[in-house]
């Protein structure tokens, strides 16, 4: 399955916010709610104008793109295995937003296409804190 998390929030809050820390924090939590299991050197990237970090695991991987200048983030978790998609939002919202707001999550089932060709992608319906948006 794959979970995307989309962030959006003022530029002016991430400058301190978005770390290298708070990125290592959020993917040892993810990890850790999941069951998934990390292995190889965890890479993150703390630049200027973005934050980038990616985490091998045995399931696949879970990978960040954080653009401060624009307030803009990509999360994306890769995982042979079921993860709660919702419980991995909320831990991306409390460590890259302020408000609590500006937070999606998506989940993309993965396997063989159904008969009538559908791609299994579904929108949850909600943010992570269950309000539709």
């Amino acid at each position: 399955m794959q979970v995307t998390i989309d962030i959006q929030v003022s530029p002016e809050t991430v400058k301190e916010q978005w770390t290298a820390e708070v990125a290592n924090t959020f993917i040892e939590e993810a990890v850790a709610e999941s069951g998934l299991t990390p292995f190889a050197h965890r890479a993150v990237e703390d630049l200027p104008d973005r934050l980038i970090f990616f985490q091998m695991i045995a399931e696949s991987h879970v990978s960040g793109h954080l653009m401060r200048e624009h307030g803009l983030g990509w999360i994306d978790v890769f995982s042979c295995k079921p993860v709660n998609a919702l419980a991995i939002g909320k831990i991306a919202q409390r460590h890259f937003t302020r408000s609590g707001d500006g937070v999606r999550v998506r989940v993309l089932g993965r396997g063989l296409l159904p008969q009538g060709g559908t791609d299994g992608a579904h929108d949850s319906g909600a943010n992570p804190q269950g309000q539709a948006h």
